[in-house]
C-alpha cells in the first residue's frame, strides 16, 4: 500500500507521507535522485508493505554495530542511569521515526535513540533492499 504523498516544504523536489506503525507515526519520505517515477514509487509500497520486517532487520543490525559501543563508551550518559544494556533492552529503548527512500534502492531508516545516545538519531541505511543484509549503521546529529 502506497501511503498519500504530498510534496515536502522543506525539500524541493522530495515527497513525504506518514504512515502508522504500532503506535507511532512514520515519516515516509521519497527522494527521486533521477530514477523514473513508478520505479521509486514502487520501492516506497515494498519498504511499507514489509516495514515489520524491514525494521526488524535493521534493528539487528543497529544492535550488532551499537550495543557495544552504548556499554562501553555511553553508558555514563544514559538518560535513565546507565546500567549494561542486553540486545532486546537496548532493541526496546530505539523507536523508528522516519524512512527515506532514495531512489529504486537506498532506504535510510532513522530512529529516536531513547536517551541512550545523548539524543542522536540513530541512522541504519539498507544498499540491499531484497535480502535485507546490507546494513549501515551509524549515529547522527
Amino acid at each position: 500500500m502506497l501511503p498519500t504523498l504530498s510534496p515536502d516544504p522543506c525539500v524541493p523536489g522530495r515527497l513525504s507521507g506518514t504512515v502508522k506503525f504500532g503506535s507511532f507515526n512514520v515519516r515516509i519520505f521519497v527522494e527521486f535522485d533521477g530514477i523514473d517515477r513508478e520505479i521509486v514509487l514502487a520501492s516506497v509500497r515494498d519498504v511499507v508493505e514489509r516495514l515489520r520486517d524491514v525494521n526488524a532487520s535493521a534493528l539487528n543490525a543497529v544492535t550488532n554495530e551499537l550495543l557495544m559501543v552504548y556499554n562501553c563508551d555511553w553508558i555514563d550518559g544514559d538518560e535513565s542511569g546507565g546500567s549494561t544494556l542486553g540486545a532486546e533492552e537496548f532493541k526496546g529503548r530505539l523507536a523508528l521515526r522516519s524512512v527515506t527512500v532514495i531512489g529504486a534502492s537506498c532506504w535510510d531508516l532513522m530512529y529516536d535513540d531513547g536517551g541512550l545516545f545523548g539524543g542522536h538519531s540513530i541512522s541504519a541505511v539498507a544498499s540491499d533492499t531484497v535480502g535485507l543484509t546490507d546494513w549501515y549503521c551509524t549515529l547522527f546529529g
